[in-house]
């Protein structure tokens, strides 16, 4: 049971607060009764207790908000090669322009919600769009007309960017109660989300991802968008949070195909107005939870906002009987107080009532989706997972998967197994390339927290080497001065230092490079050793995964829809929206 503490009282309230008949969390937790691999799970060789690997499927039955105050401000590149063009014709920057169109049109239409919107744009200037306003269906044609004002101009400087809009950020709670005062609309103090969006490295200002960081604003959610496979995933990743295991605030998303846009930004807007817990950590006791960033076991782990009507499933392993998990975090709207909950399950194992068998099959796929993003890191140790040593592993689970894994499904788990074929072939197809970094981040990430929308879908690589796209395709080789990084670091002249120079690829090689992936350009000279796949694999070519929903599916219709054709998710019509996951030749 759930027991509600008022955080600024420290009381416990009334049972009313609550569901009725129902909890704030269904747990249900299920073991396999033979013991886990340690070898195959990536548990600790040395652990000396007898592991049995299990799930844990987490459900809230708290519905959202009702009635929410929210702040949106979209941080838009506006450099020049935005003005580039995307495989429709259409510019970059009309992508983005359409999608924030959805967006304020979709805003306008919600009631019981106070959405106040601010769109700046910038390049190495800022340029303010659409200042704070309350988007309303009176207003939200002449936001849409400001919208024109975005267009592609000069180099590119996030660091001016970052500075901006934690300034903005911190003068939202303000303009937010003046407004409503004004206005008699009775809002409260809003929830305040930083949405950035880039599709290229940093030009001009200081390109230290340890000082951009802190320049973040703590007081709002910051969510970074990679526009292309240009931009400095170093920077967005670190800036989103992949590098540290405990974060959960801040998120980086990676869109590939760029036509796409408009669903990452319906799964952000979905996972905002759904979410119903808030900041979820678990505890175990006679157990572990597997943590996907770090690859490693631990016994408590934080994993973010819980979405009503959304299931997550996250894999532990029992060493004892009864395991206990102890889950704390925040409700949204129980009381005014924001209050605090804590629950508590003495969960017996259940044994295999249900099939844990491709959830097994996901361990292995997250483990190595680890390795071969975090390759830098990991080659060559013990004169293992070398370049040729990480392929072969992602080969032959390839094949273990197509061969095995979809044979023992049923009809129903094998669109799962499908998912996992797809990270472990696109991861492979990558591997090796200055892409690297940027696609096994984007699968890995969506696997670990059980995203819809995904990349590489519509990569065209049946038939292609391994290597097809070698280390210096597209490359933009950089270069800099050891001791300028070093001033950047630690913050000496560091307004407007640390710029990336762009030079040559026949540069000097003596100079240390990096392409825009934040990767070194050292490669085994033997890469291409391994053998190919021998088989045509029909990769996933729609966007969405078993992960959906039909609430999350009908939001990123309405974002990414053209214009004149918005509609909502409950039509019968829904194989043309490309938004059901099935398999394409290609």
């Amino acid at each position: 049971m759930s027991t509600f503490i008022d955080k600024k009282t420290g009381l416990e309230l009334t049972d009313d607060v609550s569901c009725s008949d129902s909890d704030v969390i269904s747990l249900m937790i299920i073991i396999d009764d033979s013991d886990a691999d340690k070898l195959a799970y990536s548990f600790p060789l040395d652990e000396k207790r007898e592991m049995k690997f299990g799930i844990v499927k987490i459900n809230t039955h708290i519905p959202p908000k009702l009635h929410k105050t929210l702040f949106f401000l979209f941080t838009v590149d506006c450099s020049g090669s935005m003005s580039d063009l995307c495989k429709d014709k259409r510019t970059k920057n009309a992508h983005i322009i359409h999608t924030l169109t959805n967006m304020l049109r979709f805003f306008s239409e919600k009631e019981n919600i106070f959405i106040y919107v601010q769109v700046d744009a910038f390049d190495d200037k800022i340029s303010s769009i659409i200042k704070p306003v309350l988007v309303s269906p009176a207003n939200v044609a002449d936001l849409i007309d400001l919208l024109k004002k975005i267009y592609p101009r000069n180099s590119t400087n996030i660091e001016l960017a970052l500075m901006n809009a934690s300034a903005q950020i911190d003068a939202a709670d303000s303009f937010v109660v003046l407004t409503s005062a004004e206005e008699g609309t009775g809002a409260a103090l809003p929830d305040k989300y930083h949405i950035f969006m880039t599709d290229g490295d940093i030009t001009s200002g200081n390109s230290c991802e340890k000082h951009l960081k802190t320049l973040l604003n703590p007081h709002a959610t910051n969510i970074f968008i990679g526009f292309g496979i240009d931009h400095n995933i170093r920077v967005l990743s670190e800036l989103g949070g992949g590098n540290d295991p405990s974060s959960s605030v801040n998120n980086y998303y990676f869109i590939d195909v760029l036509e796409n846009s408009g669903l990452v930004y319906g799964e952000i807007i979905h996972n905002i107005l759904q979410v119903s817990l808030k900041h979820v950590d678990l505890f175990l006791v006679n157990g572990l939870i597997y943590n996907w960033k770090t690859n490693a076991w631990t016994n408590t782990m934080n994993i973010g906002n819980l979405i009503f009507g959304t299931e997550k499933v996250f894999h532990i392993v029992s060493f004892q009987e009864p395991i206990v998990i102890t889950s704390s975090g925040f409700v949204e709207d129980v009381c005014s107080g924001n209050p605090f909950y804590y629950t508590q399950y003495k969960c017996e194992p259940v044994g295999e009532s249900e099939s844990i068998t491709k959830y097994k099959y996901r361990q292995r796929t997250q483990q190595l989706l680890f390795l071969a993003r975090h390759f830098d890191d990991y080659k060559n140790v013990d004169g293992e997972n070398g370049v040729n040593d990480v392929k072969k592993k992602l080969r032959d689970f390839f094949n273990e998967l197509k061969e095995v894994g979809l044979g023992l499904m049923d009809e129903g788990d094998k669109p799962f197994i499908k998912l996992l074929m797809d990270d472990v072939y696109v991861t492979l197809k990558m591997f090796g390339t200055s892409y690297n970094s940027l696609y096994s981040n984007a699968r890995q990430t969506s696997q670990g927290t059980q995203r819809c929308y995904n990349v590489g879908n519509g990569l065209e690589l049946r038939g292609a080497s391994l290597n097809a796209i070698p280390r210096d395709c597209g490359k933009r080789f950089m270069t800099r001065q050891i001791t300028q990084h070093i001033n950047d670091c630690f913050g000496v002249d560091s307004v407007g230092a640390g710029a990336w120079t762009r030079v040559p690829q026949t540069s000097p090689t003596q100079t240390q490079q990096y392409d825009a992936l934040g990767q070194g350009g050292d490669q085994d000279s033997d890469q291409d050793s391994v053998p190919e796949l021998d088989v045509e694999y029909e990769i996933s070519q729609n966007v969405d995964t078993p992960y959906s929903t039909p609430a999350l599916l009908g939001i990123m219709r309405e974002i990414s829809a053209p214009v004149g054709r918005r509609r909502f998710f409950n039509n019968d019509d829904d194989d043309d929206a490309g938004l059901n996951y099935q398999s394409k030749h290609i």
